[in-house]
């Protein structure tokens, strides 16, 4: 008698038993007692929910773990530059960062099943993690200072918040000084470093959990009502306009190109398509001598015709490379995934889109920092979390719109969406000039989040 797909059985004396039977075991579970067998299903359903969004977690969270620490690693790198150094530190930071990380994405389908295995990968990453975390603690120390003011060939020389030099012929002459003969004779004493006598000792920076210094809750909170402000002005605002569909358009490829290559008539397996992180790689590479070119060569030449005096605008022309470059890689990849052009030219549009979020993120974090030098930390902070709010969101209804509307449709709205931004690049800046302005006062005027605050302020 096949019983095959039977549920319970029905004895002679009308006793009905489900299927299996349990036996007289202590270790089969269905001799226990109901209650027990309830509670161990909710302690595995939990640890199921717990296990799954632990490993959902990383991918989830990677933005906001970047963007957080990105923001106070940009600013530890403006730091430890001077300003001519910023376009290549900053275009290095972000391309041989970038080229590292979506590189060696390329080698985790080769050492590992990534559809079964998790464990080796973590393992390894710890080692290196551990290492890095504990120099970071102990040898890279704040870089949280004042400037005050120095002896420069017979003047006084003042440094603002803004990395504005003034120098004054006499140190009564300096607003806000103070009248005491020592600090006046302190000044007088005092010389811009040489190399030869800068300190270049390795030693433990000293550990404290707190402070007395201006990097206070007093100054995270002017910080916030900082970030309104920022928003408020249109060289940042279109910073993070542009940079969030930017954003968006590489969301749209990240999250198709898998879905088409693994599909007909392409069917490519996990390693092939991985393979494509190499040239990001590559591409992200390419975005530093590029970026560096239009930031360095160009501003230089903009600073020269303006008789030696550099304004935030000279910067727009860096902003020409993340735009061309986005609106060309989603209108390749919306052509390709319709008419199923070769996978060499997905590997381009991704290629085009990887160098495209690099040059746009060295060019942010320069134009925004020169923009705004007394605001830095909020000007960053809206660069950085709303465009990333923004992307999130467009990615949230990608999936709906490339059902309903198909990926080539799609791609080519992103695509145009970031022209019509960039050609609006221009006007925008020269209005936001003077509606700076606007950001006076008060709130304003509190230099915590400075590149190089001077003083409390108020607030």
């Amino acid at each position: 008698m096949d019983l095959a797909g039977s549920v319970f059985l029905i004895a002679s004396n009308g006793r009905m038993l489900s299927l299996p039977i349990a036996s007289e075991s202590p270790n089969d579970p269905l001799s226990w007692a109901k209650r027990r067998r309830i509670f161990i299903v909710v302690i595995l359903l939990l640890h199921s929910a717990l296990s799954m969004f632990l490993i959902e977690t990383p991918g989830n969270l990677y933005k906001a773990f970047a963007k957080d620490f990105d923001e106070k690693t940009l600013l530890q790198i403006i730091d430890l530059t001077f300003i001519d150094e910023r376009p290549i530190a900053l275009a290095t930071f972000w391309a041989c960062g970038g080229s590292l990380a979506v590189s060696s994405l390329g080698f985790l389908p080769m050492l590992m099943d990534t559809a079964s295995e998790w464990r080796p990968l973590f393992k390894a990453a710890s080692i290196p993690a551990a290492i890095i975390a504990v120099v970071i603690l102990f040898f890279v120390p704040e870089t949280y200072f004042q400037r005050p003011p120095i002896a420069f060939d017979g003047r006084v020389l003042v440094q603002s918040g803004t990395e504005k030099v003034k120098i004054y012929d006499d140190w009564f002459d300096v607003p806000g000084r103070d009248d005491d003969n020592t600090t006046a004779a302190l000044i007088e004493d005092t010389l811009p470093a040489d190399e030869n006598t800068l300190q270049s000792g390795w030693r433990v920076s000293p550990f404290r959990l707190w402070r007395r210094s201006i990097a206070n809750p007093k100054a995270a909170a002017v910080c916030v009502v900082q970030i309104f402000l920022c928003l408020a002005n249109p060289l940042v605002f279109w910073v993070a306009l542009l940079n969030a569909i930017n954003f968006g358009g590489m969301m749209s490829i990240g999250t198709g190109f898998p879905v088409v290559m693994a599909a007909a008539p392409y069917n490519l397996s996990p390693e092939e398509v991985g393979r494509v992180n190499f040239t990001t790689g590559l591409t992200s590479l390419l975005a530093l001598p590029a970026s560096y070119y239009m930031l360095n060569n160009i501003m230089k030449r903009l600073t020269l015709r303006n008789r030696g005096v550099r304004h935030a605008e000279f910067y727009l022309p860096a902003f020409v490379l993340p735009v061309t470059t986005g609106a060309a890689s989603v209108f390749l990849f919306g052509f390709a995934a319709e008419r199923h052009w070769p996978a060499v030219v997905y590997h381009v549009a991704y290629g085009l889109n990887s160098f495209s979020f690099i040059s746009g993120s060295i060019a942010n974090t320069i134009w925004v920092t020169e923009s705004l030098p007394q605001l830095a930390a909020p000007a960053i902070a809206v660069v950085g979390g709303v465009s990333y709010m923004a992307s999130w969101s467009i990615t949230a209804v990608l999936p709906m719109w490339d059902e309903s509307w198909g990926l080539l449709a799609v791609n080519v709205f992103i695509g145009v969406g970031i022209l019509l931004i960039g050609l609006l690049a221009i006007p925008i800046a020269f209005w936001g000039r003077s509606v700076r302005q606007f950001i006076r006062g008060r709130w304003a005027e509190y230099e915590a989040g400075a590149l190089r605050p001077q003083s409390k302020g108020r607030a």
